[in-house]
């Protein structure tokens, strides 16, 4: 870290000592803060990640561990489907940041070809914003692919959940300590009735006559099923916590730095004023504002669909 860090403040220095007319990037004044700005975003990112890891690693392995008790008491066996999922999108956010880079560098090499008087050493200068890259596109992914594990506990009990409701012997059980017994003659009426009822008040499972005549009437299903969807969700509020507590700061300055570079990207476009190199520094530009957008849709998208599977349990 103090490496990289070290090596981006040179890189700033050696394109500006030969005075900002001769700069690569830095030829303005607007251009020197908004560089600034997203340089000091990258660091922040990245002196986030690595001191968060550090102090919270024994808190990810928690997660962890409580992901795989939830498994357990859900009846996931298989972890083929979530590693092939881990595997495509850090394969995938890896290698389009690859190509990206690949290009923006050839895009550099062919300004230096048109305008001799730029350094050649310029491109060096801005090597270390890559690797800085590289931690901040492993920590997206890193929480993305945890919070889309949690929510998917989450669809499986509401799943779980769903298949209690449809039951015949809990619907009857239902209706018989509900005295509705004959208000309702189509059941897909009484079963809609039963889950409005659950909004408005969520402690009906826990009623201890309607667990003991379950209990009576299914042996152990029914509350067995439920006490373990209570343990599982507890656990899972308990991950919840966890995530907020290692992934709250670090997720809070991704946001911040890929809005910024969906402000800076745009402003290179609109500021760079030659004329011959349009069409590929506009097409790379333009690629770097796609990866902008789709590092902020890996964090809105798992935290949003998560979010809608606890609303519905709730």
């Amino acid at each position: 870290m103090a490496s990289l860090i070290s090596a981006q403040i040179w890189g700033f220095w050696s394109d500006l000592r030969h005075g900002r007319e001769n700069s690569s990037r830095l030829k303005s004044q607007r251009a020197i803060i908004f560089n600034v700005c997203d340089t000091l975003g990258l660091m922040s990112l990245m002196a986030v990640s690595i001191i968060g890891s550090i102090m919270h690693w024994q808190q990810v392995q928690t997660i962890i561990d409580k992901l795989i008790d939830c498994d357990k008491k859900l009846g996931i066996l298989s972890p083929k489907k979530l590693r092939r999922h881990t595997i495509l999108l850090t394969f995938c956010s890896l290698s389009y940041f690859i190509i990206l880079s690949c290009l923006d560098v050839y895009s550099w090499n062919y300004r230096l070809k048109l305008n001799k008087k730029l350094d050649n050493k310029a491109l060096f200068n801005y090597l270390p914003l890559l690797f800085m890259y590289v931690i901040f596109i492993m920590m997206e992914d890193q929480y993305a692919i945890i919070v889309y594990n949690v929510g998917q506990r989450f669809f499986r009990i509401n799943k779980t959940l769903e298949n209690i409701l449809n039951s015949s012997k809990i619907t009857n059980q239902f209706r018989k300590d509900l005295g509705l017994a004959g208000d309702f003659r189509n059941q897909g009426q009484f079963i809609t009735y039963i889950r409005q009822e659950m909004i408005g008040n969520t402690r009906m499972f826990r009623k201890s006559k309607l667990m003991d005549s379950i209990v009576a009437n299914d042996g152990r299903s029914f509350t067995d099923r439920i006490s373990q969807l209570m343990t599982v969700h507890a656990t899972l509020c308990d991950t919840v916590s966890l995530i907020n507590t290692v992934y709250g700061v670090i997720v809070l300055v991704i946001t911040v730095t890929c809005l910024m570079r969906l402000i800076l990207s745009p402003y290179g476009l609109i500021m760079e004023d030659d004329v011959r190199r349009e069409s590929l520094f506009f097409a790379v530009q333009g690629l770097w504002c796609i990866l902008h957008f789709w590092t902020l849709l890996m964090i809105v998208e798992p935290t949003y669909a998560t979010t809608m599977q606890v609303y519905i349990i709730i």
